[in-house]
This record gives structure tokens, C-alpha cells and sequence, in this order.
């Protein structure tokens, strides 16, 4: 009877949208039946953004964890565990409510456990039921029991296999322990508490100040505010991790399919330029702190997955033109649909923000920016990459969000004007006409479609003088700008390389980026060494 259950479960209809939505309604109830229970003073008072968005991806991560830990071991398909998995996921429901019947409406504080190493142990082997556990309330506790046990159940009447249910129960339970200790495992090999290293960690990083205006909030509240953002980060970085696994385990394919199809030349492009921008702003002490770096990887993946967006957007309305110029694209060779490419747009577009949110709230501003400047690049009615003019600013613009990214991730002074106006100006033209190098192998299909594209209106050999022009000046006038010899040195090598590449009898455009993003790391460590 049980594995008939488990069978007609795993049928209901689900999609990557029904799935997010049904997930995240279950932890918005999560949030309302915790913050209900906490015998905090102001319980509902401390909900605010920043609160809700941690606890949805540490729950998320949760989830993730037991889709996969699932999936694996009960050798199921992806959506059979995911409905499963959702299914048994409300049991986040339960330490809330058993800890307001244990206490008689009282209820219990729930938060992270913040434990040396010994301590830490002591937790893990008795089931957090040491008093050394403090945080973990009598309904998590449980609940952890409860989780570990029904894993145990559901892979074994699954495939009858012992060993493979008692590895699953107990990777749950690990996997849950990490999650909840995570604060821990940062100061582990500290001397000093645990709760002092974090905090003073926090204090000496950027991430209050990038996330919050302390000035507006106090000093107690802004600080939870950082401790927030912080844990989104970690709690994210483990979200996409076990998504990765997930897909790798269910949809080996399609996932390589859509990392070929990411332009990973464009990706290093966009993240240097958020590292430069870091670098221009913040300068080597910038990099001292380990939240800032973590804050910098934030800001960098949620341009990736802009960036991703963008990709999948355009290949959705260029697939008549990919169907003559690019045909070993997915929509062309039929290896997804369109639908499908929507579907992953919003998620993209989702986790884009997240990271955005966690680390800046100026990351924030400008990683949207550059998600609607790819809009109005790639959709009708305006689609602006229809002429050459347009497009090329379009593109230079996107490339100044992602400096100004970095900028004002690391800069201590957030005003507009910290940052040069002109040097934008510069950094949007230059980009801005040297983006048109990937209208080169596009020549035949822009053509046949009418898009006017520079190669297009003036032909190859006179667009290729125009845009290695364009290079080799942003090249040269970053050396003056920065007024460094070594830079200068780097400048003249690659424009030389670059009219090589250009004017070689086959033309291969991941050459120039071989040798642009080459220049952009040397830029990087000239100036981290000054």
C-alpha cells in the first residue's frame, strides 16, 4: 500500500513554475508559524525582507538536499522525488506548532547553532539533543527524527535495500546538520567564539553597509540585516550546488547541453569587468575580508545568471536567424523548446536577483539594469539590436553595469559621482562598438533577416577595420588612463594580436576573447599590486 502511495504521488503533474511556487508557499507558512511560535519580544516585528529571503533559500537548499539524497538512492526519476520530496517537505510545518503545545504558548527562539568544534561533535552524535544545542528547539529536534525515519521508510519499501535506505537516512540528517551549523563550520578553526568571529567578521566587511543604511536602522538591527545577507550567500552557493547535482543526476543532457550554450567567453567577460570595477573601487584591502569576496562572488553570479536570461531570450526570438548562422544551437536542433527557455528564464531571473540582493543593494539596481537593457536588445517591439547604432550602446551600456557593479560593491563612498561620468561614457562607447566583433560570424543571417548590423551595411573587411580600430584605441586608453607602463606594454601586444586575428584567412572570434580577457587579468593583478 505504501509504495502504491509513493507511485501516485510521484504522477501528479509538475513544472519547474508549479514546483518554485508550491515550495515556496510551504515556507512563507514556515515563516508565519515560526516568527508565531518565538517567544522573542516583537516576534513579527523582525520579519522584513532580507529575513524572508534567508529563510526561503535555507529552505530551499533543505529541499534540494532531499530531492537528491531521494532521487539517488531510491533510483528515481527527477520528478517523481520532486513531487515526493514536496510532498513530505510540509513537515516543516510541525516544530512551530509542537514547540507552542510543549511550551503552552510560550514558544522557543529558534536560530543556527554557534559551536566550537567539540561542542559541535557533541550536537551531531546525540541528535542535537545535547544542552549544548541551544537554538535547535524540542520541534526541530523531532523533526529531525521524524525526517531521518521517513527517508529510511521511503527508499527501503522503494528498493528493498537496507544499506541504501540507512545511507540515506543518515545523509539527511549530515546534510542537515551542515545546514544548520553553517555559522559553526565559518569560525571553526578559530579560538575565539563563534558568534564574536561572525559578527566581528560582519563589522569589518562592506555587507551592512552594501545591504542596508545602518544611519536609518540602528546598530542592532542592521547587524541581523548583514547576518542575513551573509547567510543567503553561503545557503545560495548550496541551493545551486545540489540544483547542479540534481540536474546532472536527472537531465545529464540538457545540462551540458545549456553550459555549451552559455558563451562562456561572454560569462569571463562580464565577470571580469564586475572584478575590475571591484578592484578600481575598493582597491587590495577590498579583498581582506572573506563576506567581501563572498559579496563579490554574489554580485558576479547574479550577472551570470542575467546573463543567462539574456541568452535564453535571445535564442527564443533569433531562432530564424540561428537556423542559418548558428544551427548547433539548442532551439535550432530541437534539444529544447521555446516554452522550456522561458520556464528557465524566470528561474534564472530569479536567482539573479537573490545573489543580486544578498550582496548590494546597488548590485541590485544595476544587475536589473542590465537584465531589461538585454530585453529591449532582443524582443519585439523595440529590439534594438536591429540596427548597429542601437545595439552597440545597448551592449556598452550592459558592459557599465557590470563596473559599476564592482564599483560600488567595494567603493566606500556610494555616490554616482565617485565613479568618473566621462570613464562611463568611455567604457559605453568603446564597449559599446567593440561588442560588434559578434556581429561578424553572424554576417549570413543578419543578412537574409534584414538586420542591419554594421559587417552588414559596409561589408566584412571595412567593419573589421572599424571595430579593431575601436579595440585597439580602448586597449591604448586604459594604458594612458591608469599611467602604467606594464598596462601599456599589455596594450600594444594584444592590439597587434588582435589585427591578426581579424585579418587571419579563418577567423575564429573565441581568439580575440582569448586575448581581451587575458588583458583584462593582467589589468587585474597590475593593479592589486600596486
Amino acid at each position: 500500500m505504501f509504495a502504491s502511495l509513493l507511485k501516485k504521488i510521484g504522477s501528479l503533474p509538475l513544472t519547474i513554475e508549479s514546483w518554485l511556487l508550491s515550495a515556496t508557499g510551504i515556507i512563507i507558512i514556515r515563516i508565519f508559524l515560526e516568527h508565531y511560535s518565538s517567544n522573542e519580544a516583537g516576534r513579527f516585528v523582525l520579519i522584513d525582507a532580507s529575513t524572508v529571503v534567508h529563510y526561503v533559500v535555507f529552505f530551499l537548499a533543505t529541499l534540494l538536499l532531499g530531492t537528491l539524497i531521494y532521487m539517488f538512492f531510491s533510483r528515481s526519476t527527477l520528478k517523481e522525488s520532486s513531487v515526493i520530496t514536496l510532498f513530505g517537505f510540509m513537515i516543516i510545518w510541525f516544530p512551530p506548532v509542537a514547540d507552542l503545545v510543549i511550551s503552552r504558548g510560550g514558544g522557543f527562539t529558534m536560530h543556527y547553532l554557534f559551536l566550537q568544534s567539540h561542542d559541535l561533535a557533541k550536537a551531531f552524535l546525540t541528535l542535537f539533543w545535547s544542552t549544548d544545542s541551544f537554538g535547535i528547539t524540542y520541534g526541530i529536534r523531532i523533526e529531525v527524527i521524524i525526517v531521518i525515519l521517513a527517508m529510511f521508510s521511503v527508499v527501503y519499501f522503494k528498493t528493498k535495500s537496507f544499506i541504501r535506505a540507512l545511507v540515506a537516512a543518515f545523509l539527511i540528517y549530515l546534510g542537515i546538520f551542515i545546514l544548520v551549523s553553517l555559522p559553526s563550520f565559518f569560525g571553526i578553526f578559530q579560538n575565539r567564539s563563534i558568534p564574536t568571529f561572525v559578527q566581528n567578521s560582519i563589522l569589518n566587511s562592506r555587507i551592512m553597509n552594501n545591504t542596508t543604511y545602518p544611519e536609518q536602522f540602528g546598530y542592532e538591527r542592521t547587524l541581523d540585516v548583514g547576518f542575513n545577507s551573509l547567510m543567503t550567500q553561503a545557503n545560495l552557493l548550496i541551493t545551486l550546488f545540489l540544483a547542479s547535482l540534481i540536474c546532472l543526476v536527472g537531465y545529464r543532457e540538457k545540462f551540458k547541453v545549456l553550459f555549451n550554450n552559455s558563451r562562456f567567453e561572454r560569462i569571463l567577460h562580464y565577470s571580469l569587468l564586475i572584478v575590475v570595477g571591484a578592484v578600481f573601487g575598493g582597491g587590495p584591502n577590498f579583498f581582506h575580508s572573506w563576506i567581501n569576496i563572498l559579496s563579490l562572488l554574489m554580485t558576479v553570479m547574479s550577472f551570470v545568471f542575467a546573463w543567462l536570461v539574456a541568452v535564453c531570450i535571445n535564442d527564443i526570438y533569433d531562432k530564424e536567424i540561428d537556423d542559418i548562422s548558428n544551427n548547433n544551437r539548442p532551439l535550432p536542433q530541437g534539444l529544447f523548446s521555446s516554452g522550456e527557455f522561458y520556464s528557465l528564464s524566470i528561474v534564472f531571473f530569479i536567482i539573479s536577483l537573490v545573489a543580486a540582493y544578498s550582496s548590494s543593494m546597488y548590485g541590485l539596481f544595476f544587475v536589473i539594469a542590465f537584465s531589461f537593457a538585454y530585453y529591449i536588445y532582443s524582443v519585439e517591439p523595440l529590439r534594438l539590436k536591429r540596427h548597429w547604432i542601437t545595439g552597440a550602446l545597448i551592449i556598452g551600456f550592459a558592459c557599465a553595469t557590470a563596473l559599476l557593479a564592482g564599483f560600488f560593491l567595494s567603493a566606500p563612498d556610494k555616490s554616482f559621482l565617485s565613479f568618473p561620468p566621462l570613464f562611463v561614457l568611455a567604457v559605453v562607447i568603446l564597449f559599446g562598438f567593440g561588442s560588434m566583433i559578434r556581429d561578424i560570424k553572424d554576417y549570413d543571417g543578419d543578412k537574409a533577416k534584414g538586420i542591419s548590423t554594421l559587417p552588414v551595411l559596409v561589408g566584412l573587411t571595412k567593419s573589421k577595420i572599424v571595430i579593431g580600430s575601436v579595440i585597439t584605441l580602448g586597449f591604448l586608453a586604459t594604458a594612458y588612463f591608469f599611467r602604467d607602463r606594464f598596462l601599456a606594454i599589455a596594450a600594444i601586444i594584444a592590439s597587434i594580436i588582435v589585427w591578426r586575428i581579424f585579418f587571419a584567412k579563418i577567423y575564429k572570434e573565441k581568439n580575440f576573447f582569448v586575448v581581451y580577457l587575458t588583458f583584462l587579468i593582467i589589468f587585474i593583478v597590475i593593479f592589486l599590486s600596486h
